[in-house]
């Protein structure tokens, strides 16, 4: 039987989620003919592998039910481009990360509230709180009373994304909807928060028309073709 067996091997970096629970976490192998877990030495047989049957792909896109071909991309840096906007999306540009800014926002501190309010994977949530900390974006501390329990909020820098996490939201009201059935007020008036507008030096609003890019010299940037 195993002399027949094709070699189609899960990639071991993709994400598999379980259809009955949603609990995420990463694949194993098993014999197509006789469905036995992959063990060690199994390893560098020529034999077939599926993941289980209750499993499907996590954010692989044309991808088959039982195993996926498609090799792993790691997030890609941007510390080659002299741009600041992309300097900003190498601290706080994939979407876990502004979820996880969003949600400190809202008053979120422990590790198991962040992980039951957006429904991430441990893993993840660890990884991306760690480079939101490493970025100064967060900041985690000891909080426990009576033994070690750890909070992250949000620090100076965190908290100046509130107007980027208002921007985006105000972004999607228009073009996709209220997702969400969440709406923004003021605290003391109870009035809706208006649109956020990029105003000039006497309030006017401008559009994008009404901008020039320009160097540390006044000169026009070159435009892209």
């Amino acid at each position: 039987m195993l002399g027949a067996a094709r070699r189609e091997w899960l990639s071991p970096l993709q994400e598999l989620q379980r259809s009955s629970c949603g609990l995420q976490g990463p694949p194993f192998g098993a014999c197509r003919a006789i469905h036995t877990p992959r063990c060690d030495f199994l390893k560098g047989l020529d034999i077939p592998v599926k993941p289980r049957l209750d499993c499907e792909p996590l954010c692989m896109p044309e991808v088959s039910r039982s195993y996926s071909e498609a090799p792993y991309m790691s997030r890609k840096r941007f510390d080659d481009l002299d741009c600041s906007l992309a300097c900003a999306l190498n601290e706080v540009g994939d979407w876990w990360s502004l979820l996880i800014i969003k949600q400190a926002m809202l008053g979120t501190r422990r590790f198991v509230d962040f992980q039951r309010n957006l429904g991430i994977a441990k893993n993840i949530l660890v990884d991306r709180l760690s480079r939101l900390v490493d970025n100064e974006v967060l900041v985690r501390f000891d909080a426990g009373e009576h033994g070690t329990r750890y909070e992250y909020r949000l620090t100076e820098k965190g908290r100046d994304l509130f107007t980027v996490v208002i921007a985006l939201r105000q972004w999607n009201l228009r073009w996709n909807g209220n997702k969400d059935g969440v709406h923004l007020v003021d605290k003391n008036s109870g009035e809706p928060i208006p649109e956020m507008v990029v105003q000039n030096a006497q309030g006017q609003k401008l559009s994008i028309r009404d901008v020039l890019f320009v160097d540390e010299n006044g000169q026009p940037l070159e435009q892209a073709g």
